[in-house]
């Protein structure tokens, strides 16, 4: 690479890109859920369980199966450049 060029330059993130969580939906939801609401394990379990059992005549799920996955997920959110 030449000295004298000017850095690259990052690609701007594309609006739709919510990794990892699969949506802005899963986004905001464990914003409240964590944050916000800070809803016991147990509680945020049983919830996922009933949110998934209205999802099933639809062949679709939540955003997220269960505590773990929450957790999990909130985890590998990168923070402006750190991971």
């Amino acid at each position: 690479m030449d000295p004298e060029s000017p850095p690259p330059v990052a690609k701007p993130k594309d609006v739709t890109d919510w990794t990892p969580y699969g949506s802005c939906v899963a986004f905001k939801l464990a914003d409240f859920i964590y944050r916000r609401n800070q809803m016991s394990a147990g509680d945020f379990n049983t919830l996922c369980k009933l949110w998934g059992a209205t999802l099933l005549p639809h062949d679709d799920t939540p955003p997220f199966s269960n505590h773990s996955e929450l957790c999990q997920t909130i985890d590998e959110t990168p923070v402006g450049g750190v991971a």
